[in-house]
């Protein structure tokens, strides 16, 4: 016999709930069968590959040479993601080369440069996030090594 965690009666090992306040029964043991995963595995089925952990060193030159494209998130597994980065990208290089162009004296070409390179800043930290920080995850749950 057990005690009820909720009020503190004894309850016989076999009661599913407490009969004093009803609580399920923490102490019944549930029979549960396990289920072997790997005979569902077949290694000579030539679809059949082992995991290859992505590297932090890759992931951080993604970033600092095509972090424009999203290759980074691509790499990693995060296709939404790498998508939504390089969208925002292509409207960011746009729409603020064209507006510093109308607002300003400078010309396009200039601008775009500037946008560029402040972008370009920006994928250097998103880089060093994920060379630095230790608990970083691909799109599979691994760790980087």
């Amino acid at each position: 016999m057990g005690k009820c965690r909720n009020c503190g009666s004894l309850i016989d090992d076999q009661e599913k709930y407490c009969p004093v306040c009803g609580v399920i029964n923490p102490i019944r043991v549930k029979k549960e069968q396990t289920v072997n995963d790997t005979s569902f595995l077949d290694p000579v089925e030539p679809d059949y590959a082992l995991y290859q952990q992505r590297s932090r060193f890759l992931t951080f030159i993604f970033f600092c040479l095509l972090g424009y494209s999203g290759a980074g998130f691509f790499y990693l597994g995060y296709k939404k993601r790498a998508w939504l980065w390089l969208s925002a990208h292509l409207v960011l290089i746009g729409g603020l080369t064209t507006l510093a162009a109308l607002t300003t004296q400078i010309p396009w070409y200039q601008a775009l440069i500037i946008v560029f390179g402040l972008l370009w800043l920006v994928n250097i930290g998103i880089a060093l996030y994920y060379r630095i920080a230790r608990d970083v995850k691909d799109a599979t749950g691994e760790f980087l090594k």
